[in-house]
């Protein structure tokens, strides 16, 4: 242990001195007669500010670093650590309506000693967390992670954003149509109509642009999702941090075998065009890469492409009537994608499963136990309501 890591010990050990296991805990209970009986809880009311948020590094601080002994689960209960502070014994508990501190006897001494024993591992924390970190760090590194799903939240993101354009080209091509020469209305009214008209189309413009970047997103998180799912990749020989830190293409090139097949190769080569013609330059102030925004001084040409004859190729960010044309050829790309990831037979079980909004575990009983049962639909998805259930139970801690 190093000169810091032993500063660092010593400041937790200062911390969490007055606290020693309690091997033996002497519950009390209430006699009701006829063999009834309840056991007697007092829970120690603790002030805002101490209130433990995070029950977790309770039991970490306990348990993983101090070696102490705990109990559970059982119903409502996710554990208990019988423990004493300064001699007086209290019981730490993790219950479905958050953390607990209890004793099972109530005076003004025992509630004084609670709250003194929160605070000390409120300051205990700090240290307590640099400690295990190295433990962490190596689940970490063997996969035994679970990554939030948060598939639902960001097509929700996408599909608002996508109506809302959808809607607002709509009722710009409503407005158009008042100003067109053969309607015969006045120049006054005709230049207000016009002014709705580009206010208007407008509005759809931001929203197509807000639709490609939550679109994006969900393809990224998707394919991060998608891993563990795949039966010719093992997610321990991959590098998860590294993996989400790769941009989306050569993510998408690891989940699909591009070289092999074509579908997923001409799909990825629409996304790309889509991503380098439209939002790339939008995600870089309105520039795009290798010079292809510059306009080069020629003597008596002035300012030309530097594209030259290509420009038509490269992305112009105008709002005019052509985005609201490529708003629909991109919707057609995304909805594509979609049917493909869902149909592919590499990915639409991990899609069925993404779909439910269960977290994804990427360790190695995790993923075997998902491929186990990826022989067809329906064992599929008595798989999945399985699951459901044993994370609502989990969640109600109902074991």
């Amino acid at each position: 242990m190093n000169k810091k890591l032993k500063t660092i010990q010593k400041y937790f050990d200062f911390f969490t001195k007055n606290f020693e296991p309690d091997p033996a805990p002497k519950p009390v209970w209430v006699d009701f007669g006829n063999g009834r009986r309840m056991l007697q809880e007092y829970r120690i009311a603790l002030p805002e500010n101490i209130r433990v948020r995070h029950p977790y590094i309770v039991f970490i601080i306990f348990v993983y670093l101090k070696k102490f002994q705990f109990m559970g689960p059982w119903e409502k209960v996710a554990w208990e650590i019988p423990l004493k502070y300064k001699g007086t014994p209290l019981i730490l508990t993790h219950r479905k309506f958050g953390f607990e501190i209890i004793s099972y006897l109530e005076n003004e001494t025992i509630t004084k000693r609670g709250i003194e024993a929160v605070t000390n591992i409120h300051k205990a924390t700090q240290y307590a967390e640099i400690l295990i970190e190295p433990h962490i760090r190596s689940l970490v590194q063997t996969g035994h992670i679970t990554l939030d799903n948060g598939y639902r939240n960001i097509r929700n993101r996408y599909i608002f954003l996508r109506e809302n354009a959808s809607r607002e080209y709509s009722q710009a091509n409503g407005i158009k149509k008042i100003f067109e020469p053969e309607q015969g209305i006045g120049l006054e009214e005709n230049i207000k109509s016009y002014n709705r008209f580009i206010r208007t189309i407008n509005a759809g413009h931001y929203y197509m642009i807000a639709m490609l970047d939550a679109y994006f997103s969900l393809l990224e998180h998707t394919l991060v999702l998608l891993l563990p799912f795949l039966k010719n990749i093992d997610p321990e020989q991959v590098n998860l941090e590294d993996f989400i830190g790769k941009n989306w293409k050569e993510k998408y090139k690891v989940i699909l075998p591009i070289i092999s097949d074509t579908g997923a190769l001409q799909l990825l080569e629409r996304l790309d065009k889509i991503k380098k013609r439209v939002r790339n330059p939008l995600s870089h102030g309105n520039l795009l890469k290798n010079g292809l925004s510059f306009y080069v001084h020629m003597e008596n040409l002035g300012a030309i492409p530097v594209t030259l004859t290509k420009s038509n190729n490269k992305f112009k960010y105008s709002f005019d009537e052509n985005m609201q044309m490529e708003f629909q050829e991109i919707c057609d790309c995304f909805d594509n994608c979609d049917t493909f990831f869902e149909t592919h037979p590499l990915t639409k079980y991990g899609i069925r499963y993404i779909k439910s909004e269960l977290s994804i575990a990427f360790d190695t009983k995790s993923c075997v136990q998902y491929k186990t049962f990826m022989t067809n639909g329906d064992e599929f998805n008595k798989f999945i309501e399985n699951m459901s259930r044993e994370h609502d139970d989990a969640a109600n801690m109902d074991w």
